[in-house]
């Protein structure tokens, strides 16, 4: 009988210790909890990183989760730093925030009405910046009365903030919306990064950008 992994992730200043991710075997009954004891027992660096008196946070296939949720056969689990509490850094507040309202894009590219090929895009974007997906939600709308297309709204959750976008292809227009805080590392050339693999995606004619630099 062959044997089922589950898949653990790990974000923000815990991949820097820990890597992006590693496969694990599968135990009928473990906990978040019980995994993280697991990985506290093999001794440096999930000691340090995984230690009991970090405030950790959990996601169990995409959703958050207490710790003492059960691991489902084939599960994907995360363990992530919270951007707030009494870990916290100064400074680790700060970030950048990046917004771009696109215009000129053309209405009939699977970016402006397809939710499966806008979330793979935005997924797919966010690891390549080197940026941490918790979870996504996306969701196309119904057609007002009158128009034969409608838009999609949806957000990548981060485990350093987030990323949202809003399709409007009856006007070729979209919005872009990223920010990342710095627990850990500056965050500031991966949004750089991932916005700019967005605007490119949808090749507007005309891009209207603002920064703000965020807990100055």
């Amino acid at each position: 009988m062959s044997q089922t992994n589950i898949t653990v992730r790990y974000f923000a200043s815990l991949r820097e210790a820990l890597g992006a991710s590693e496969s694990l075997a599968w135990q009928p009954g473990m906990s978040l909890g019980g995994l993280r004891d697991q990985l506290l027992a093999r001794g440096e660096p999930h000691a340090s990183a995984l230690s009991r008196t970090r405030a950790l946070r959990c996601a169990l296939n995409q959703q958050i989760a207490k710790e003492d949720a059960l691991i489902p056969e084939g599960a994907e689990v995360a363990f992530f730093p919270p951007v707030t509490g009494a870990e916290r850094p100064a400074g680790a507040m700060q970030g950048l925030h990046l917004t771009a309202d696109l215009r000129g894009c053309d209405p009939a590219q699977p970016l402006m009405a397809d939710v499966t090929a806008l979330q793979a895009l935005c997924v797919d974007a966010v690891e390549a910046a080197g940026l941490g997906a918790v979870a996504e939600l996306f969701h196309r709308f119904t057609p007002a009365p009158g128009e034969a297309q409608s838009g999609i709204t949806g957000v990548v959750l981060l485990a350093e903030s987030h990323l949202a976008v809003h399709t409007w292809p009856e006007l070729g227009a979209v919005t872009l919306d990223v920010y990342a805080c710095n627990l850990g590392r500056d965050n500031s050339a991966r949004v750089e990064a991932l916005m700019a693999q967005l605007v490119e995606a949808f090749a507007p004619t005309g891009v209207q950008r603002q920064l703000l630099r965020r807990g100055d």
